[in-house]
């Protein structure tokens, strides 16, 4: 087999050579054109070769097609010894040839090959190899640690712990006196310690993270890709981070793994290249919200993955990894039924016999517990004992899904031995979590024997559990809260630093001339200089504290704001979730109406952190966004319903906006809904001014007018009589080629 092998090599190594060689009078650069070589792939290539050459994105550089298709051709009908063959193709006479700019954009050409490749192991290490090589030889270091990072990454994958040391050799031979290298390669130290269940992998991970961040925004003159451009390094750091939570959270440290987390988090670009890693953080943080019993946070980032993937384009992921996670996330809130679904549609797309398919059944199983249908749990539970996944983790649920089985069935004595191993394989793989899950377990299996103080001793041991996983939840959600506000507090600080400098300067001048100048004077004003400049620095003591406080006042202000908005978007998010599972349209009516209502809230509290003022709200900003909203909401497109605003540039009280916005709503609503049937189309016009001290809201459609008449005036109605009255406001309505309501607000308040 092997000299068969060997032999087809030979041919196609000949095939190459005369290829190459016939050139008669005509140069060998100029004989082999880019068509003819792809041409010849087409005919002798491997199928992978031909899966590669059919891709659209495939592009050659304008420059240098020749040795970019002459490059191809021989690495991909070359032997299958990686080290060999990188050689020769880092040796090709073309390529010694080339000059610095030529080798670049042949660096380029290669790295930009390897994606397409990732499939066949050795074309791959074959691809980076020769990357490395050519890089090497004109060296260019950062270009050769890039390939070998690449193919390290592989190695690890694939488990080759052999080559993986071999080349972590080659990399530090790489780094040098370079810091930047240094701390790349002290980061993959720590994957390779993390690999080896070494816990110098932390120490490894802290260094590596904080020799890296100095490097973040400089230019690091990589150049074969975009990968490993300056917006990739943020990624370098976050990929760190979340390795090091990992490693963290095995350990049994759910709060500090969290905090790694939210550390990690705010390095990823806000990039769609970089959707995967927001998706993985955000899961992550919902888990280990979930497992110290914060519902509320572990939602709220169940929610953030969920609207990133609410995109055909991450369909599967979103029923598969997501849906795991954001039921997780729902069973923290007790909504059982919803998470369900969930799981329902990660069943969909698992494969048979996978970890994914036994796992999602024992989660099923686990949530008919809580819900106490012990005979659908049961059920489940054999589907999912019934799966053998090799290499499956610790299994701790099964066993406990069993030992309330045998609760269910009155043998306790099966559910005490059950909860005892739980516990035991619970604290010896540092999971918390579990741990007070098996305590609950074996206090109900005591309780029920019988032995009503050993249920009572487990009782209490669980609720010591839970308070500590509780406070930690507490203590991580403070974190999180700190860090958004210190980064907040940096960048007003860093904005504001120039124009603070300024001012410093130009006081320190000016003292130092009324100085000289008293000074010079009399020797009588001594004494009143000393308690002028005593006084001056006590005061511009007084007034840097002041002007602390504000800042950090207003920084926290916007961070309430913030995380007022979070938490309504959350709510948000959640009606749209519930009207999937209802039928009834008038309920899904009323849920959307109350998605609305929650929303013109949320945007007035994004408002009120996002502007300069912090007690008013930008009128005509907020307008625009509740609007658009609004559209959105009801599906509704420009094109059918032309839109006509005529807002006054107003900044307005928060206590003026919150009913102002709430009756906007409702109208704006009321005429995207009822104003235009289908065969309709029409204007709905939307005015707000200030006219004789009394603030105007008028919002007309040409529809269908306003239909009086009912007995039973609906929510929304009585909503805008409240709120109208709240705000001493006149509310008229007129029929005159559809339907316009006037507001005349008499108290309202201004702001600046």
């Amino acid at each position: 087999m092997t000299q068969r092998t060997n032999r087809n090599i030979f041919h196609r190594i000949i095939a190459l050579i005369f290829i190459l060689s016939s050139s008669g009078n005509i140069g060998y650069a100029n004989l082999i054109d880019k068509d003819s070589i792809l041409q010849y792939l087409n005919i002798n290539g491997t199928e992978a070769t031909k899966n590669f050459l059919k891709r659209k994105d495939l592009k050659f550089p304008d420059k240098n097609t020749q040795v970019q298709a002459e490059y191809l051709l021989a690495f991909l009908l070359s032997g299958n010894n990686p080290e060999q063959v990188s050689d020769s193709l880092a040796r090709l006479p073309v390529v010694q040839k080339m000059n610095s700019e030529d080798i670049k954009d042949l660096l380029r050409f290669i790295n930009a090959t390897i994606d397409f490749l990732i499939e066949e192991k050795d074309t791959y290490i074959i691809t980076n190899l020769t990357g490395y090589k050519i890089a090497l030889s004109r060296y260019y270091n950062r270009e050769s640690y890039a390939f070998l990072s690449q193919i390290i990454t592989y190695y690890r994958l694939f488990k080759d712990p052999k080559n993986v040391d071999s080349t972590l050799v080659k990399m530090k031979d790489l780094v040098g006196k370079d810091k930047y290298l240094m701390a790349r390669y002290r980061i993959m130290e720590g994957y390779i310690f993390m690999s080896n269940q070494d816990d110098n992998c932390i120490t490894s991970f802290q260094k590596g993270i904080e020799m890296m961040e100095p490097f973040l925004g400089k230019s690091n003159d990589f150049l074969v890709s975009e990968r490993n451009s300056l917006i990739s390094d943020s990624v370098i750091i976050a990929s760190a981070y979340s390795s090091y939570s990992r490693w963290i959270q095995g350990k049994g440290d759910l709060k500090r793994s969290g905090e790694l987390l939210i550390m990690g988090k705010k390095m990823i670009p806000a990039d769609s290249l970089y959707v995967i890693h927001q998706i993985n953080y955000y899961n992550n943080l919902s888990s280990i919200y979930a497992d110290l019993g914060n519902p509320s946070k572990s939602i709220e980032y169940a929610m953030l993955a969920d609207n990133i993937t609410d995109k055909k384009k991450y369909s599967n992921l979103r029923n598969s990894s997501v849906a795991l996670f954001l039921a997780k996330a729902l069973i923290s809130n007790r909504l059982y039924q919803q998470a369900l679904d969930e799981y329902q549609k990660v069943l969909k797309t698992a494969k048979a016999g996978s970890k994914m398919l036994r796992n999602t059944y024992l989660n099923i199983a686990q949530v008919y517990q809580k819900m106490e249908m012990f005979d659908l749990m049961n059920s489940y539970l054999k589907q999912g004992d019934s799966i053998e996944v090799i290499g499956v983790d610790v299994d701790m649920l099964t066993p406990l899904l069993k030992g309330y089985r045998a609760i269910n069935l009155k043998n306790y004595k099966e559910a005490i031995r059950k909860g005892q191993k739980v516990l035991v394989l619970a604290k010896d793989n540092c999971n918390p979590r579990i741990e007070a899950d098996a305590l609950l377990l074996l206090s109900k299996a005591y309780e029920g024997a019988g032995n009503y103080s050993e249920g009572l001793h487990y009782f209490k041991l669980y609720t010591q559990s839970i308070d500590m996983l509780y406070n930690q939840g507490q203590e991580m959600a403070l974190f999180d809260l700190t860090e958004k506000y210190e980064n907040q507090k940096k960048e007003a600080l860093i904005s504001n630093l120039n124009e603070t400098n300024i001012l410093k300067n130009s006081v320190i001048k000016t003292q130092r001339l009324f100085l000289v100048g008293l000074l010079v004077g009399a020797l009588a004003l001594g004494i009143f200089i000393y308690l002028l400049i005593t006084f001056n620095k006590k005061l511009s003591s007084r007034n840097v504290i002041i002007e602390k406080s504000v800042e950090e006042k207003n920084i926290l202000l916007r961070e309430i704001h913030h995380r007022v908005k979070n938490n309504l978007q959350v709510i948000s998010s959640l009606l749209k979730l519930q009207t999937v599972y209802i039928k009834d349209a008038n309920a899904v009516q009323a849920i959307t109406e109350g998605r609305s209502r929650v929303q013109a809230m949320a945007i007035l509290h994004q408002n009120l952190y996002s502007d300069t003022s912090l007690t008013g709200v930008n009128i005509e900003t907020y307008f625009e966004n509740l609007i658009q909203g609004l559209f959105d909401t009801y599906n509704i497109s420009e094109d059918k319903i032309h839109l006509v605003k005529n807002i006054t540039p107003l900044i307005l009280d928060v206590d003026t906006v919150i009913p102002l916005g709430l009756i906007s709503n409702e109208l704006i609503s009321n005429a995207l809904k009822h104003a235009f049937n289908e065969s309709l189309s029409g204007k709905i016009e939307v005015t707000l001014q200030e006219i004789n001290s009394e603030l105007v809201l008028r919002i007309s459609d040409d529809g269908i007018g306003y239909i009086s008449g009912k007995e039973n005036p609906g929510f929304g109605s009585k909503l805008i009589q409240t709120l109208s009255d709240k705000m001493n406001a006149i509310l008229e309505i007129s029929n005159d080629k559809g339907c316009t309501v006037k507001v005349t607000i008499k108290e309202f308040q201004k702001v600046g």
